[in-house]
């Protein structure tokens, strides 16, 4: 092969360092360009996502734990009749479960894993309320839509204790409570494992 003959390798090589020496030349880089693309502002849209999540309102209507049987005693376990009292609250149209003053020894609420699981629900409102010493997560809204967290105090450092669990939930605000966990504080979830990826239903503002 002569001198003056180039390979199609050369020339394509030979290419790109002339593209480099022009974008040399230009102060442009592709460094430069990535700089020059920012992301979007994220927290702009903050005030459109809270003022969509709108605290639900409830009839006036109170259903005290203690009409169940429970007792705050801090030795009586009241899971039936903390249980009793959401559902007949939930039968009859919404209102308000009331834990009075005391100590209420409790076990999973609605019959799950978790400490207190609410599922496809609209309009949730969960507040002033501290736990302690949860077997595993604590608050767990599952597919649910408008969502409030409020005023609420966990003391977990016994087990895997989470915070709150957002899982497959749109447009959830948590304000003004405090955690102190073993694991994770406020979680962002999708499900768990194989079934999750099956539903594939996001926590999202959307």
């Amino acid at each position: 092969m002569s001198s003056s003959m180039h390979s199609r390798r050369n020339v394509l090589r030979g290419a790109g360092l002339v593209a480099g020496g022009m974008l040399a030349g230009t102060g442009f880089s592709a460094a430069t360009a990535a700089a020059e693309v920012k992301p979007p502002d994220q927290w702009r849209l903050v005030p459109h996502i809270l003022g969509r999540i709108r605290p639900p309102t409830f009839p006036n209507r109170v259903f005290d734990i203690t009409a169940y049987g429970a007792v705050g005693d801090g030795r009586t376990k009241n899971t039936n009749s903390i249980n009793n009292a959401i559902e007949e609250c939930s039968r009859t149209g919404g209102g308000r479960v009331l834990v009075p003053e005391g100590t209420f020894l409790t076990g999973g609420l609605r019959m799950r894993p978790t400490m207190i699981q609410f599922i496809d629900c609209q309009n949730l409102l969960f507040q002033d309320v501290f736990l302690r010493d949860p077997a595993m997560w604590t608050p767990h809204p599952v597919f649910c839509t408008n969502a409030t967290v409020r005023n609420v105090h966990i003391y977990s450092t016994n087990s895997q204790g989470d915070g709150v669990d957002l899982d497959s939930t749109s447009y959830a605000h948590v304000i003004n409570s405090r955690f102190n966990t073993n694991d994770d504080c406020v979680v962002l979830k999708s499900g768990r494992d194989a079934d999750g990826r099956r539903i594939g239903i996001p926590t999202s503002t959307s």
